[in-house]
């Protein structure tokens, strides 16, 4: 009867031990995977107000939350005036996807023209967007501040 409760003492430690090292590495994995983000800041969606926010017919704030949209690789277009949150809302619903285990990439428009152009400059744009096919979520914030010139449209675009 001992080594019975021994041995089940001894299963008991060792099944916290793994599961210890289990939340471990999924908190390492989060972690990594917002850091690669490159969110300008973490938010969650959690004490959002959508008092302000407005939802097409079918959708609400529970339905954007879930992610199906991504999922099923729709497209989410978050528009408004300045100061509405759309960049909350973004970072929010990037830092769920990578809670999730998503790759998730978020770039201001402009930087990513930047580093368009810079990639291109370097001969390295075909890379460049090889990595970008193999993110699940790209978030671009600040859109229509983006002024491009016709030459920039040709290889950001093709």
């Amino acid at each position: 009867m001992y080594r019975y409760q021994q041995n089940e003492q001894i299963r008991g430690i060792v099944e916290q031990i793994l599961i210890a090292e289990l939340d471990g590495r999924r908190r390492a994995k989060l972690g990594k995977l917002v850091q690669q983000a490159g969110f300008p800041h973490s938010k969650t969606v959690e004490g959002y107000v959508y008092d302000h926010i407005s939802f097409p017919n079918g959708s609400s704030p529970e339905l954007l939350r879930e992610l199906d949209w991504l999922e099923r690789k729709e497209n989410l277009l978050l528009m408004g005036a300045v100061g509405t949150g759309k960049t909350h809302m973004a970072t929010a619903l990037g830092v769920e996807a990578c809670r999730r285990g998503k790759a998730v990439q978020f770039y201001r428009a402009s930087d990513l023209v930047s580093v368009l152009q810079e990639k291109f400059a370097a001969g390295a744009l075909s890379r460049f967007r090889e990595k970008l096919k193999k993110i699940d979520l790209l978030i671009l914030d600040e859109v229509g501040y983006v002024r491009l010139a016709k030459p920039d449209l040709s290889y950001c675009l093709t």
